[in-house]
């Protein structure tokens, strides 16, 4: 458990472990206490009793009671709400690893973007996050079915959550949570949703085995988010993401030195830990690797495409699946 003052006056962030539980004066509209969590990629524990290996999956529900005025969200497929009783039910009818199921209740609204995407926010944040979406969302998951399959989640929607958000964005499945402070820039805004959204082929459906294949899940989302912007947006756009972030590659590995852990492709980790720290070598090494060895876009969308057909969804234990 960890809890921090941020003020003389008694405003807090409880965490336990990776349960965020902020006072109404550190959300954005300062209105209502805010909850959320982030699982990845052991922090679910704290949560509910789970396996802490991402080649276990399976489905879930949920029941969750709130006081009124609260809104809540998870990461599920399929979801209903009770106003006489204030029970929201959850349930996921796909197979998913722990640290992919994900909830927030706060005083949030929403606006539909597209035919299955909406943006949830608190309602001083809302407007501006449609404003900079618009109806974008439709066209990057369009161009991605273009080039690697069907989306197999149903819908795709956003939540924008405060600052306190401890990393810029989660893929968790139908719900990508995201940090509001990413509506300052909408070049960066574009690239990490289009990110999340290439996850759902690779990472979601298709996972590592294990914490040390973490590089699988976030290299091969990587050359499929630079696919994606090269189809919507053309090579010059691509090239200069790439490039800013290949700097921001060799500036980490200054910083870092090149014999720490951190700095290799694939972390080695002690029995019974799991990942806790993203390395930007696992986003950059294998997009590099496939942008060279497969033979054109063409080919390479169809041999993904064909290999998702086979492979979404299995976990370690029917044949290792999940690692491929």
């Amino acid at each position: 458990m960890w809890r921090s003052a941020a003020s003389d006056h008694g405003i807090r962030i409880l965490r336990l472990h990776q349960i965020w539980w902020l006072d109404a004066e550190l959300t954005c509209g300062q209105t209502r206490p805010l909850v959320f969590t982030q699982g990845h990629s052991v922090c679910n524990r704290s949560f509910f009793p789970c396996f802490d290996t991402p080649a276990v999956k399976s489905t879930y529900t949920a029941t969750v009671r709130v006081p009124e005025g609260v809104t809540v969200l998870m990461s599920a497929s399929r979801s209903a709400y009770s106003k006489q009783d204030r029970v929201f039910q959850f349930s996921m009818e796909y197979p998913v690893p722990a640290y992919l199921v994900a909830l927030v209740a706060g005083d949030l609204q929403h606006v539909d973007i597209g035919p299955r995407s909406r943006v949830w926010a608190e309602p001083c944040v809302l407007t501006c996050a449609v404003s900079k979406l618009g109806g974008s969302v439709e066209r990057w998951l369009n161009v991605a079915e273009d080039l690697f399959g069907p989306y197999v989640w149903g819908r795709y929607d956003i939540v924008f959550l405060p600052p306190s958000f401890p990393i810029v964005a989660m893929e968790n499945p139908c719900l990508t949570f995201i940090i509001s402070s990413i509506l300052e820039s909408r070049e960066f805004l574009l690239i990490d949703v289009i990110h999340e959204i290439a996850h759902g082929w690779f990472g979601n459906a298709v996972t590592n085995a294990t914490w040390e294949e973490m590089w699988l899940s976030e290299g091969l989302a990587t050359y499929a988010q630079r696919r994606i912007t090269t189809e919507a947006y053309g090579e010059a756009f691509t090239c200069l993401e790439t490039v800013f972030r290949l700097d921001a590659l060799h500036r980490q590995m200054r910083l870092l030195g090149d014999n720490n852990p951190v700095s290799k492709l694939q972390v080695k980790f002690e029995p019974g830990r799991g990942d806790t720290v993203q390395v930007l070598p696992s986003y950059f090494s294998l997009f590099s690797s496939i942008w060279c060895l497969l033979n054109g876009y063409e080919s390479s969308s169809t041999l993904m495409s064909s290999e998702l057909e086979t492979t979404s969804f299995f976990d370690s234990e029917d044949g290792d699946a999940s690692s491929r």
